[in-house]
């Protein structure tokens, strides 16, 4: 999977006529949305438990936090609480470090994301996600 990606960020560079760094970035777009600590996703011990939920259990974790996020303007289908789920299980099959991904998204609109942390962290949650069946829509929108 990671030569095929790679094949398809070379295939956006030259499309687009962009760098090789800016092709990168753009390409992974709105990645760091879908993890922890973006679009208030979070990696507090619920998400630990979300993670080792089944299809079941996640249903039902589902209905409850609908009825408490409709009070609060929040709503979740399913399927986003399943990419969640995935999403954790994708860090870890990267063997990225929680603390230091905490500490890239917490400063996120502080500081410039570099091509190293776009390289070195998110491709290869990237990657995970792809393996697992994501769309390159579904994973950077």
């Amino acid at each position: 999977m990671r030569t095929k990606v790679l094949a398809e960020i070379k295939e956006y560079a030259e499309r687009t006529g962009d760098d090789e760094k800016t092709a990168l970035g753009n390409f992974l777009n709105n990645l760091h949305l879908n993890l922890p600590g973006g679009n208030g996703f979070s990696l507090r011990d619920e998400d630990e438990i979300i993670m080792n939920m089944d299809s079941k259990e996640l249903k039902e974790f589902y209905r409850s936090f609908n009825k408490y996020s409709e009070q609060h303007s929040r709503y979740l289908p399913p399927s986003s609480l399943k990419f969640r789920q995935d999403v954790l299980t994708a860090i870890k099959r990267a063997g990225i470090n929680r603390d230091k991904l905490i500490n890239i998204i917490d400063n996120i609109h502080r500081e410039k994301i570099t091509y190293r942390t776009e390289r070195d962290i998110f491709l290869p949650i990237y990657i995970e996600l792809r393996r697992m069946g994501y769309s390159h829509q579904k994973i950077t929108s």
